[in-house]
């Protein structure tokens, strides 16, 4: 599966080094019931604001349940979007590129 997340170039650096963590993880973002949301399946949704870098990772479908939350439409985003449930390894980082 193929994933998009957003980032300051400055970050990026970090990120190919230690793989890609999360404020929070999990289902339970601040006690709303939905996950903190920091990947996205296309990669136009990834580019927000103060985002110059996107991350490209490859989360084999084998471990897809096992790193993150919303796979399928039962998420309000209808599986567009996606939170960790741990952090993704250096492994899972395909590309990093100037936005």
């Amino acid at each position: 599966m193929t994933w998009y997340h957003g980032t300051q170039r400055g970050l990026a650096a970090g990120i190919a080094a230690r793989g890609l963590h999360a404020k929070a993880y999990g289902s339970d973002y601040q006690g709303f019931g939905v996950p903190y949301h920091v990947l996205a399946r296309d990669q136009s949704q990834a580019l927000v604001v103060d985002v110059d870098t996107v991350i490209t990772l490859h989360v084999p479908y084998r471990e897809a349940y096992e790193y993150l939350t919303c796979l399928d439409s039962s998420c309000w985003c209808q599986g567009l979007m996606s939170g960790l449930r741990k952090a993704l390894p250096v492994r899972m980082i395909y590309a990093i590129e100037d936005a």
